[in-house]
């Protein structure tokens, strides 16, 4: 699973679209600056290439799949 990269310039318009970059991307197309590796569902900055989303995201869809095998 490969993650995905994000512009974090709080000025940019690739952050408040939360446009995802692919993984040779390096710099934002919008404004220039240097991309992370960010979150696929809530955009936060996750630091690390392996995954694709944060610890918080990904406790919510395994409560939601746990729900879905169980039945309830």
């Amino acid at each position: 699973m490969k993650g995905v990269k994000g512009c974090i310039n709080v000025e940019c318009v690739a952050k408040h679209k939360k446009l995802h970059y692919k993984h040779d991307d390096n710099y934002c197309s919008k404004c220039g600056q240097e991309l992370v590796y960010v979150c696929s569902k809530c955009h936060a900055v996750i630091g690390l290439p392996g995954h694709k989303y944060c610890a918080d995201c990904q406790a919510k869809i395994n409560t939601r799949n746990d729900k879905i095998k169980t039945g309830a």
